[in-house]
């Protein structure tokens, strides 16, 4: 969970945040725009690495941990976020989708 709030939460909400209220971007936001995607893509190459080998994230079956990592994978294309170069993350993410009692996050 400290991923989450680390890694995730910081670097793959911020640019949807901003995008979706549309904050104007100063030369100071682009810039920090910049090394926020650059920390986010890394944050998503991490859970390609483990997902490419591991279903979920912890055991056989969803845990705590897949759901508190879920969100901001989820929703950050909504920023500008491309994930075609994370299929293991993108094969999670519809695995996720698909369990009994999902809830789409609000969007």
């Amino acid at each position: 969970m400290f991923f989450e709030q680390y890694s995730l939460l910081p670097n793959l909400s911020r640019p949807r945040l901003w995008r979706m209220s549309g904050v104007e971007m100063t030369a100071q936001r682009r810039a920090e725009l910049e090394q926020l995607f650059e920390q986010g893509y890394r944050a998503l190459g991490v859970m390609e690495r483990h997902l490419g080998e591991h279903e979920y994230f912890v055991g056989e079956r969803p845990t705590v941990a897949d759901v508190a990592l879920y969100v901001y994978p989820r929703l950050c294309p909504e920023g500008g976020y491309d994930l075609e170069s994370f299929p293991a993350v993108r094969a999670w993410l519809e695995r996720i989708a698909i369990l009994p009692g999902y809830v789409p996050p609000p969007g």
